[in-house]
């Protein structure tokens, strides 16, 4: 199997991917190169070689599963500056507020 350049051009395109020519030849060659690795693992006899599951042969230290709380889960109105009935409570805007508005010089 091989990937064209023109391969590469059009999954460039639906990726949404600028490459120019010379971008999409080069591409080309280091996915063949891939390619030809991946096909040459592939022809390796591993038909008497033994599973493993790590590279070392020291396991890994197990240690019990114990719940605790989260430390980090914090109730809302902990972090409130005021909270009353499941809301936050925010001061009002002067500017919203029509005496403040009057006392700029606009009207209610």
């Amino acid at each position: 199997m091989s990937v064209s350049p023109e391969e590469v051009a059009r999954i460039a395109t639906l990726a949404k991917l600028q490459l120019t020519a010379d971008e999409a030849v080069e591409m080309s060659q280091q996915l063949n190169s891939i390619l030809g690795h991946m096909d040459a693992l592939s022809k390796v006899d591993v038909a008497g070689a033994p599973a493993v599951a790590s590279v070392t042969d020291t396991a890994a230290p197990v240690r019990r599963d114990a719940i605790a709380p989260d430390v980090l889960a914090r109730d809302a109105a902990d972090g409130a500056p005021d909270w009353r009935e499941g809301f936050f409570v925010v001061p009002r805007l002067a500017a919203l507020d029509a005496d403040a508005l009057a006392v700029e010089g606009g009207s209610a």
